[in-house]
């Protein structure tokens, strides 16, 4: 845990530096106790871990403030006091023995090391709502009644593409029955043989 002695100098540092405003120096051990509350359980050496937990923690607590309404100005200067007093807790476990003048001085540079003393509070975003969905029985409701004497538009399915017509066998030809060939009457006999001629007859 920082001593007090030592967060009052941190404190006045981070005025001089414009990293926060000096309005603020007022409200500012509210977030010391509260780091102290973070930290107590932590031991006399703080690891990365140790610092990481505490980071997540505060960043907790400033968003339920910023719930309660606290303006965006005085949540980043509670974000940027925090994060120096963790780096002082961590820096001063580090030393056996240490000016309090060096000591803010280290803390400072470790700090910036870790790119947070410009760090600004941002909200969190919330889950947008997911619209609830209307029951059936609703929408049957809405439904005109002059939709509903409309015949349903029948669907149209895509007809399979006509596949070839088989060839048609050709049908055998009747064949013609042959009839019976007429009978050749036979050609009538002379009835008396051809008289002989009258030259033959004088001859005789």
């Amino acid at each position: 845990m920082a001593d007090k002695k030592g967060i009052v100098k941190l404190d006045e540092k981070l005025v001089s530096m414009r990293l926060i405003p000096r309005k603020m120096l007022i409200d500012l051990p509210l977030v010391h106790k509260k780091m102290n509350s973070i930290l107590k359980k932590t031991g006399a050496v703080l690891s990365d871990e140790v610092f990481e937990t505490g980071n997540l923690a505060l960043r907790k607590w400033l968003q339920l403030l910023n719930k309660q309404g606290a303006s965006q100005e005085k949540l980043t200067a509670y974000l940027r006091c925090g994060l120096a007093h963790l780096t002082y807790d961590y820096t001063e476990s580090q030393y056996q023995q240490i000016g309090i003048d060096d000591l803010v001085s280290r803390s400072i540079l470790s700090l910036k090391m870790r790119k947070q003393h410009t760090s600004f509070f941002k909200p969190a975003a919330e889950p947008k709502p997911v619209p609830a969905k209307k029951s059936t029985a609703v929408k049957i409701k809405a439904i005109k009644k002059s939709d509903m004497k409309k015949p349903a538009a029948k669907k149209t399915t895509a007809k399979p593409k006509a596949k070839g017509k088989p060839v048609a066998k050709a049908k055998p030809v009747a064949k013609a029955k042959a009839k019976p060939a007429a009978k050749v009457k036979p050609v009538a006999k002379a009835k008396a043989k051809a008289k002989p001629s009258k030259a033959k007859a004088k001859k005789m």
